[in-house]
């Protein structure tokens, strides 16, 4: 709730918003009321998400947000980013270092070399014709690297 506090909100419409992000997140709006009790991380990663949403940003800025977590629950954090991100419009900046999950998620792909980009574009573009030859060692050396492109 502090963030819409914070710009001006009603108590009454942060904690509305509140239950209906938590919900969006598939978390039960009654935990709002509760200490917080130890979080798993899929649970925590919800947390975040619903706490970025509450302030209503144009642009998600995810950083890293499934490396943490196991393939399972990083799927089911994945689909809720999907579902987040055609549910309300909103664009992401997926920042991640694994390539399954941004053939995953990503719309278009801009691959950094020692902070600059060595080549962006389209992802279907990037994962099935690169360009640069980091890009094609970044392929070469990522495990399991028969993966298969499935565009967002």
């Amino acid at each position: 709730m502090e963030g819409p506090l914070n710009y001006g909100a009603s108590r009454d419409a942060a904690l509305a918003r509140a239950r209906r992000l938590m919900e969006l997140v598939r978390m039960d709006p009654a935990a709002l009321g509760r200490y917080p009790p130890p979080v798993l991380g899929g649970q925590r990663q919800r947390i975040c998400i619903a706490r970025a949403l509450a302030v209503e940003p144009d642009l998600l800025v995810a950083d890293e947000p499934v490396s943490a977590l196991d393939v399972s629950v990083q799927a089911q954090v994945l689909g809720l980013f999907e579902e987040i991100r055609t549910r309300l419009e909103l664009a992401m900046l997926f920042i991640t270092h694994d390539l399954r999950v941004a053939a995953q998620v990503c719309d278009r792909v801009a691959v950094m070399q020692a902070g600059r980009i060595v080549e962006a574009g389209a992802a279907e573009e990037i994962f099935l014709r690169p360009r640069h030859e980091y890009t094609r060692a970044l392929f070469a050396a990522a495990p399991g690297r028969n993966f298969n492109f499935a565009p967002a």
